[in-house]
């Protein structure tokens, strides 16, 4: 029987890092301590990205638990220039990614949140994984990557921002690659998954 292929390995403690070096930014993947929320424990993943050599840092915290079936999204909390400050409650929990994941699926990710923590808005991210591909980094060569296509909707009174952005992920490695609609295209340089991997 052939073993399942995990994605996006959550184990605590692992990391990837993730470089564009024509931009001079730098973007990194880190699941965290479990954390008590409403009585659930659940990992945090925190992604942040930064441009070297200044204070400009983003952060994304997303707290999920782990199913047979999927990885669940429970909170996301969201600092990040185009949209400020954002939380957003996820009840009943969303799925962040199918597990086993599979060429063509698709699924949404609704959530009603405030901006800023005083403007009402929806923030709806249609996701689809769109391609299978080899990924090319300095980390390594890795094939068979799902190509997951994200597609974002903030929408708010005077506020309608769309975004599409791609994340590649590695069979038993995990995030490879990452691209944005600014231009800023992000690859594997270093992670600590990959002392494990066969």
């Amino acid at each position: 029987m052939m073993a399942v292929k995990n994605y996006y390995p959550t184990d605590i403690g692992n990391t990837w890092v993730l470089a564009a070096p024509e931009r001079n930014k730098r973007r990194i993947y880190t699941f965290e301590d479990p954390e008590s929320i409403n009585g659930e424990t659940l990992i945090r993943l925190r992604i942040v990205t930064e441009l070297l050599g200044t204070y400009t840092v983003e952060t994304c915290q997303h707290f999920v638990s782990v199913t047979p079936e999927c990885i669940k999204l429970h909170k996301t909390e969201l600092e990040e220039m185009k949209v400020g400050s954002m939380t957003a409650v996820f009840s009943p929990p969303a799925t962040f990614f199918r597990l086993p994941l599979a060429l063509g699926d698709k699924w949404n990710i609704e959530a009603s949140t405030k901006l800023k923590g005083v403007l009402p808005a929806k923030i709806v991210t249609n996701v689809a994984v769109v391609g299978s591909e080899q990924v090319i980094t300095s980390a390594g060569v890795f094939n068979d990557c799902f190509k997951i296509e994200l597609k974002s909707h903030v929408s708010a009174v005077f506020v309608n921002i769309r975004s599409t952005t791609y994340q590649w992920l590695a069979p038993n490695v995990g995030p490879v690659r990452y691209e944005d609609d600014g231009g800023n295209v992000f690859t594997l340089v270093d992670s600590n998954v990959l002392e494990t991997t066969e």
